[in-house]
Parts: structure tokens; sequence; C-alpha cells
């Protein structure tokens, strides 16, 4: 497997509860985070310790059950954060956009 990069710029997360903002601030350890993604760590591996920080949350405090759910569209990743299995409103996530361009030197920039 090729290496990936990705790059998230602010995750987000509706604060109503301690849970809720017991999630948001390990949330916020993300922003402007760049992920390498290769064979030694795959989306699917984060996936997995998000989940497992997620069963923390769920086991530390009461209330409903957070879940995550992971979807890849269109070279974008995305981590949705829910409570409510019911509905598609999410209340949190974090958004995984591909880096096509890394510039190591203006001077040889062009614009055509």
């Amino acid at each position: 497997m090729a290496e990936e990069r990705f790059y998230c710029e602010r995750p987000r997360c509706s604060v109503h509860n301690k849970k809720t903002k017991a999630l948001a601030n390990s949330l916020e350890f993300f922003k402007n985070a760049e992920f390498g993604f290769g064979e030694d760590f795959t989306p699917e591996m984060f996936f997995d310790r998000l989940k497992e920080g997620v069963a923390r949350l769920n086991c530390k405090y009461k209330g409903r059950e957070i879940e995550v759910t992971m979807m890849r569209f269109g070279g974008t990743i995305s981590y949705d954060f829910k409570d409510n299995p019911n509905s598609d409103a999410c209340l949190g996530g974090l958004t995984l956009m591909p880096i096509v361009t890394t510039i190591y030197n203006i001077n040889k920039f062009k614009v055509e």
C-alpha cells in the first residue's frame, strides 16, 4: 500500500453534556493534524482506536451511547460520532482531506 497523506483542519463536536465535552476535548488533539497512512498505520486502525476511545467515554459517563462510523468518499475519509442510531444527525466528526500537492520550494512554483 502506497502512503496516503491526509489533513484534518478542524474537528467538530456539539457539546451538551460531560460526555460530549470529553469527546470534544479528545478531538481537539487532531486540530490541524496531518495523517500519513500506509501499511503500518491504516485508516481502519485509526477507526479502531477511535472506537476504543469512545468505548472508554461510554463506560465513564452515563447517558446515550456514542458510536463511531467511518466513510470513504471521493478521497475524503470521514469519522462521524452519533448518539442516536435512529437519526442521521451527527454530534461530531473528523473529516480527513487528502493532501494532493506539497510545495517544498516556492521558487519552483509556476502558475499557468
